[in-house]
């Protein structure tokens, strides 16, 4: 088995440090581009909710409306009872 010239040897880690630049760079932009997919994504939902929410307001049952207030009843304690 040959061994490798010297200047191979010297070469290597500028080679190996070349392609970690790289795949870090390609690993940025690839997480940017998952970042504005997802932005893209939530802005749409937020518009569909906006807009559903707009137009198709959700119906709460009405209470029936009493003419005067309720009078209070039951029993009130007072703290020197339990003691």
């Amino acid at each position: 088995m040959k061994r490798a010239p010297n200047f191979l040897k010297q070469l290597l880690p500028y080679i190996s440090l070349g392609i970690f630049i790289v795949l870090v760079i390609i690993g940025i932009l690839f997480l940017s581009y998952i970042l504005i997919i997802g932005a893209i994504i939530g802005l749409a939902l937020f518009i569909i909710g906006y807009l559903k929410a707009k137009f198709f307001p959700t119906k709460f049952p009405q209470r029936p409306q009493q003419s005067q207030p309720p009078s209070r009843q039951g029993r009130i304690f007072d703290h020197n009872e339990f003691k």
